[in-house]
């Protein structure tokens, strides 16, 4: 999957909170998302990508971070470290990170309980577990991911909540009041129908709509924790996701700071 710079607002969040920290290990070949013409930019105003050849993650974590020590691990043959997480890590990696970024691999990985137990392996006591991971994509790995299993996980293991957000591809206020709109023009045209029925076809009915929407084309995200409380984007996103048409590719993306040094614990969802 990677990073796009729309991300930058919960990493901030993290780093305010002191919790993205050398040294950091990235699942995957991560990539940064976005149209090259885009990340020129970005570098060019930023010192440490000038000492890069290319434009990368590593690059994005140093400069803005100041994250000294990345590496990546995948088993593409291109990462600094081969490793297979659908199978126990090496005892080389355990306790080996501050900081484990998933942005994105968790999906693609098929032993979802292992990989969870590797990353509380490989992360040391007091370091960060951070999460990105889809919640509506379609034909994208194997799973999404209900935001109860991360939460689950988090409490069986006592995690402590460092900050969380949703992200849209869309701007979803926009695209919330659309649908709303949508609904109301749907009520209108069935009374205006049942009216004609009784009492014959209104004159003027017909009304040019002139509103003008906000570009859905925007990508937006949404602390829902921002390291210390709630926000209120908490009850907004809850209400978006159990209300209405949810786009598709959102993500959750969530940071956990594990305090202690324990054997990993499997959460139960036991329904009565």
């Amino acid at each position: 999957m990677g990073i796009s710079f729309s991300f930058l607002e919960f990493f901030d969040a993290c780093h305010h909170c002191h919790a993205l920290n050398s040294p950091m290990i990235g699942l995957g070949s991560l990539q940064i998302n976005e149209p090259d013409v885009d990340i020129e930019i970005y570098a060019a105003r930023n010192r440490w990508w000038k000492l890069d050849a290319k434009n990368t993650v590593r690059s994005l974590f140093r400069d803005r971070y100041q994250i000294m020590d990345y590496l990546d691990l995948d088993i593409d043959g291109n990462a600094d470290i081969y490793c297979d997480l659908n199978k126990p890590i090496d005892n080389l990696l355990c306790n080996r990170a501050m900081t484990v970024l998933n942005g994105g691999t968790l999906e693609h990985i098929f032993n979802i309980a292992q990989v969870l137990t590797n990353l509380h392996n490989m992360v040391a006591e007091n370091g960060t577990i951070v999460h990105i991971a889809p919640v509506t994509w379609y034909e994208h790995g194997y799973f999404n991911f209900n935001p109860k299993l991360i939460t689950a996980v988090a409490a069986a293991n006592k995690y402590a909540l460092v900050a969380e957000a949703f992200w849209f591809p869309v701007n979803i206020q926009s695209l919330v009041k659309r649908q709303h709109n949508s609904f109301a023009g749907l009520c209108r045209d069935v009374i205006i129908k049942v009216n004609e029925t009784i009492r014959g076809p209104f004159t003027n009915q017909k009304q040019s709509n002139k509103k003008q929407h906000k570009s859905l084309s925007q990508a937006t995200i949404f602390l829902t924790y921002d390291g210390q409380n709630d926000t209120p984007n908490r009850d907004k996103v809850s209400q978006w996701f159990t209300e209405l048409l949810i786009p598709a590719n959102c993500l959750y993306l969530v940071a956990y700071r594990k305090i202690r040094q324990t054997q990993f614990i499997f959460p139960y969802d036991v329904q009565s």
